[in-house]
């Protein structure tokens, strides 16, 4: 089942590298301007995030629903853009001269869009101290959402892939991690972000040797009671905010409720002694993905 669903490695993936180098290099032309406030050139770096950098990723639900996300880490301080939006514009600018892609820019980040997949780029500041903010906002947005937010995105990735360190541990921790994405995407029908649950699954992850079902079960059942109490995860990094902040109360019941109504069968299948039901059962649950 993992296998069928698991997301190729990135690095693996030419076609997909290639369309990021090519954006890369195209951005590289921003090296030659002055920056608006004539402190200096535009300079700087890129960093693979998302789930292809943190082995957590699953297909998409379709061919075109395949994203990668490399962050642009520009050395300069907030201060050169009062208003980060301006910063946006100008990569989509540049991004923008190629036929036979469409180029937005998002709250978050600018996206380049193909045929098969898109490429999200989220833009930072780095200031002095090596602290980065993350250019939040659109062109449309209020003037108070146009802002730059402290982030850490490299510490938010090394805490999803470090924070458990044995082999076989993570090994299964990466693996339940895209059981419970595939359900979420496959059959709750609400946009949870992933990210939220890849942190609660790490804070309460117990390991069960050749067994990932009991190791699914045991986190779905955590879920379910911790999420009664309080359906929020927050991020461990800045800007520590709660992952699920942007569900209303209606969506949270909601997902609780399908959450409870995987959860359940999925520790039933756990007690079960025939290895042919517990498979016939899960492949109900999971659909023709399960073998």
């Amino acid at each position: 089942f993992h296998d069928n669903i698991k997301l190729d490695n990135f690095d693996e993936n030419q076609a997909l590298r290639d369309k990021r180098d090519m954006l890369i290099t195209e951005l590289e032309c921003l090296k030659d301007e002055d920056l608006p406030d004539g402190s200096g050139k535009f300079s700087f770096e890129t960093k693979n995030q998302g789930s292809y950098s943190t082995y957590t990723g699953i297909k998409p639900l379709n061919d075109s629903d395949y994203d990668i996300d490399v962050a642009l880490i520009f050395d300069f301080n907030k201060n050169v853009y009062e208003d980060p939006t301006k910063l946006k514009v100008k990569i989509h600018d540049v991004l923008d001269r190629v036929y036979k892609r469409t180029v937005k820019i998002k709250e978050p980040c600018v996206t380049v869009e193909y045929a098969k997949f898109h490429v999200d780029l989220p833009c930072y500041a780095k200031d002095d101290s090596g602290n980065l903010y993350l250019a939040r906002g659109k062109k449309s947005s209020a003037s108070e959402n146009k802002k730059w937010e402290q982030a850490d995105p490299e510490g938010l990735k090394d805490y999803i892939n470090n924070t458990i360190t044995q082999g076989k541990e993570r090994d299964q921790f990466r693996r339940v991690v895209k059981y419970i994405k595939f359900w979420k995407n496959r059959k709750s029908g609400i946009a949870v972000p992933s990210i939220g649950l890849t942190i609660f699954t790490i804070k309460n992850f117990q390991y069960s040797e050749d067994n990932d079902l009991g190791a699914l079960a045991n986190v779905l059942s955590l879920m379910v009671l911790n999420f009664k109490v309080s359906c929020s995860v927050s991020l461990p990094v800045a800007p520590y905010t709660d992952t699920f902040a942007k569900l209303t109360e209606s969506q949270k019941e909601s997902f609780i409720e399908k959450l409870e109504k995987f959860s359940e069968p999925i520790k039933n299948i756990v007690s079960l002694t025939s290895e042919l039901d517990a498979i016939s059962q899960l492949n109900k649950i999971f659909g023709e993905d399960f073998p």
